[in-house]
């Protein structure tokens, strides 16, 4: 049974609107307050990221000298690549430089021997063809499984003016001895001492 249908209750005497309005005070935080909490605010989100960016990183640890792995017939430089606490990729880089230097470095000096020795071959005149056949002979015959022609040709020293005339004296030392004979004649009037003494018939005719 509902309290307002018996109808003694006086109606609308409940005064309205009387709470006053507007009574809480606003705005009354201090403004250096309220800037020093947005400060904080924002400085603290920053600081946890900066925190958090440096636990993320993992600490860089160089492989130990045994632990790199060097290219077919490179160089063992792997102490040398610990102490500079180098990783495998700078290694491998620094490999790879260091032998296009070198091959660099290489061709310049076979092509500088190549000029030396044509230079040689042009000081023997006429008898560069009889001096460098003698020459070839020699080391056929002293280097009979070709290792030492192999080296001489892979480093370029073949073409040294000082290999050139040092295998020519042996070839023509050897041609006096009857051991070998030019394919090529010498120029004429270029005798051996063999020939000056015993003419034609010694066997280095």
């Amino acid at each position: 049974m509902s309290l307002s249908t018996d109808g003694n209750e006086p109606q609308g005497t409940e005064p309205q609107g009387t709470e006053p309005q507007g009574t809480e005070p606003q705005g009354t935080e201090p403004q250096g307050d309220q800037q020093s909490n947005q400060q904080n605010s924002q400085s603290q989100p920053q600081g946890q990221q900066s925190s958090d960016g440096d636990q993320g990183q993992p600490e860089r640890t160089a492989p130990k000298a045994a632990d790199y792995k060097l290219p077919e017939g490179a160089p063992d430089v792997r102490e040398w690549a610990a102490a500079n606490d180098m990783t495998q990729e700078q290694l491998d880089a620094s490999l790879s430089q260091f032998g296009k230097v070198m091959q660099e470095t290489t061709e310049a000096q076979a092509q500088n021997l190549r000029q030396m020795g044509e230079q040689h071959l042009q000081k023997w005149g006429d008898e560069a063809k009889y001096n460098l056949n003698l020459a070839k002979q020699a080391l056929s015959a002293n280097d009979p499984d070709g290792s030492l022609k192999q080296a001489l040709n892979e480093s370029g020293y073949g073409n040294h003016p000082a290999v050139l005339e040092f295998m020519f004296k042996v070839g023509k030392s050897m041609e006096e001895g009857g051991f070998i004979k030019s394919n090529i004649k010498a120029p004429q009037g270029n005798k051996s001492a063999a020939q000056v003494l015993f003419g034609n018939t010694h066997p280095s005719a």
